[in-house]
């Protein structure tokens, strides 16, 4: 059995854990843009993802792909983030696509619109 070498001075609290988000676009004509996401979402990085993908609407963007096979973690918070972006860009008239999720980002889209549908908000659309 492996063991964990922890320095008693320390709590697992101080130790500072890298969470890391990175936004890369790929042009694809002149109303649709690809997000390449690489990292990690949730309540620490959504905020960075809200900021790149919110204002592309008012830029004339109709259609968001987020390329996610990249992303290797997203908790609940980074599905929220995830579903309130969706919802700001269906309001301007654009949509938002997530493409080449791995399993876990899958499964949370389908735990959380199947069970508990938002009333009046789109779904995510999830593309293999």
């Amino acid at each position: 059995m492996d063991s964990i070498t922890r320095d008693p001075g320390r709590e697992l609290s101080d130790v500072a854990v890298p969470r890391q988000l990175s936004v890369r676009f790929l042009s694809v004509g002149t109303q649709t843009v690809v997000a390449v996401v690489d990292g990690e979402l949730d309540l620490y990085t959504a905020p960075l993802l809200e900021a790149t993908l919110l204002p592309l609407p008012a830029k004339g963007v109709r259609r968001i792909v987020v390329d996610a096979r990249g992303l290797r973690f997203c908790d609940v918070c980074g599905f929220r983030s995830l579903s309130e972006i969706n919802d700001m860009v269906a309001g301007h008239g654009s949509e938002l696509v997530v493409a080449r999720p791995n399993r876990g980002l899958r499964r949370i889209a389908t735990l959380v619109q199947e069970l508990y549908p938002a009333a009046g908000s789109p779904p995510i659309r999830i593309q293999p």
